[in-house]
């Protein structure tokens, strides 16, 4: 099944049948949460690393198999701002209304893909977009947020909260 359209088999697949990006954009991976279409160029959906993640933690990427920015089309980079701002305020906005004692008080939007730099790619270019809330202000902030569940300062969420939050950011994509 897929979010983004009908699904390829492996065999179709142009050449990145290793790249775990274009495997999710065709459908040939589920994720907690499903994938959200983000127009022609983009989609997003909830971080997968069970030891790292957190309610929230998203990852933005392109459909198509891109390792480097310089790679992308003119209009993939000219959707690239609007589409972040508008992820961005969705986030902010569905997450805050569900969890008004520890609201996002900042969106990290980063990209680290050293996977990008070996022959065979795991993933191809892709960013995440990592929110901080209030209650880790002063002690998981910048670089660290990424260890904030090993740190013990973020739970890990069940399957349940991040289709919860995922479903919540599909709605309010679709209105924006």
């Amino acid at each position: 099944m897929t979010v983004l359209g009908q699904p390829r088999r492996a065999r179709d697949m142009t050449g990145q049948e290793y790249c775990k990006g274009c495997r999710r954009a065709a459908g040939m991976n589920d994720v907690d949460g499903g994938v959200i279409s983000l127009g022609l160029h983009w989609m997003v959906n909830h971080y997968s690393n069970n030891e790292e993640r957190f309610l929230g933690w998203l990852v933005v990427q392109p459909i198509q198999h891109r390792m480097l920015m310089s790679e992308m089309t003119i209009n993939e980079s000219k959707e690239f701002g609007i589409m972040v701002q508008r992820l961005e305020n969705a986030l902010v906005t569905t997450y805050n209304a569900s969890h008004a004692d520890d609201k996002i008080e900042i969106v990290y939007l980063v990209r680290l893909g050293e996977s990008t730099l070996v022959e065979r790619a795991e993933w191809h270019l892709h960013w995440h977009l990592v929110p901080r809330t209030s209650s880790l202000k002063g002690k998981c902030e910048g670089w660290d947020i990424v260890k904030s569940r090993e740190r013990g300062l973020r739970p890990a969420p069940s399957r349940l909260e991040i289709e919860e939050q995922m479903n919540l950011l599909r709605h309010a994509l679709k209105s924006s």
